[in-house]
């Protein structure tokens, strides 16, 4: 059902989070007592530089004070962010956040959806201290929105199978150096194993580096 909720309400414009915006904000919440509010961008929202502070305590500041309303009321509020590509293929994915480590060290948690230009394919990252698990999700994307694939680690790895067999039904015999089909199509064990351990450094990483986790990507939704 795509029809459009009687309680949903819109603004393409909104004051910045500063001193006269953020008041607002917490007004409109107070009323209307939504269980989710999108501000979208967050870099349209925020308010603008200090120059008596630097970027992450400017950023733990503001994000805080939006992370006081969401307790406050009880509700979610999701800052829509955007990446810097200069940092997109970095190993850490928190590392591709534009602007300081000030936001994804305030936040509840945080999300990150990666998708190649033209696909209909995505891949929901997620990293948050309340999450049980944050591994990454596999998404593809239908008239209906996006729909759950699975997770993402085993959707590439069954992709990679597949492959594998094509060539090998291709070639019509095992190429030169491997020892048999079966070694090369079950694998999976060794694939997991490595995977979990690369989730666990990055949850040791984050944990070391600040205790917290974001939300990404202009206006009120």
């Amino acid at each position: 059902d795509r029809t459009v909720p009687e309680d949903l309400y819109t603004t393409t414009e909104i004051p910045r989070l500063d001193a006269e915006g953020l008041p607002i904000l917490e007004g409109w919440i107070e009323e209307h007592r939504p269980r989710l509010v999108i501000l979208d961008t967050w870099g349209q929202c925020k308010p603008g530089s200090d120059s008596k502070k630097n970027a992450y305590e400017a950023d733990v500041e503001i994000a805080s004070r939006v992370k006081k309303l969401a307790d406050e009321f009880e509700c979610c509020i999701l800052l829509s962010h955007h990446e810097n590509k200069a940092n997109a293929h970095d190993m850490n994915w928190l590392n591709s956040l534009s602007g300081s480590l000030g936001l994804p060290a305030t936040v509840d948690t945080i999300f990150s959806l990666k998708r190649e230009m033209g696909s209909d394919e995505a891949v929901l990252r997620r990293s948050g201290r309340d999450l049980r698990d944050d591994s990454d999700i596999a998404l593809a994307w239908s008239e209906e929105g996006w729909i759950f694939k699975g997770l993402a680690r085993e959707i590439k790895l069954s992709q990679e199978r597949l492959s594998i067999l094509h060539s090998l039904e291709e070639a019509g015999e095992p190429a030169p150096g491997l020892h048999g089909r079966a070694q090369l199509v079950d694998p999976v064990d060794d694939h997991r194993d490595a995977d979990e351990a690369h989730v666990e450094q990055q949850h040791q990483h984050r944990h070391t580096a600040s205790d917290l986790d974001v939300q990404r990507g202009d206006g009120v939704n």
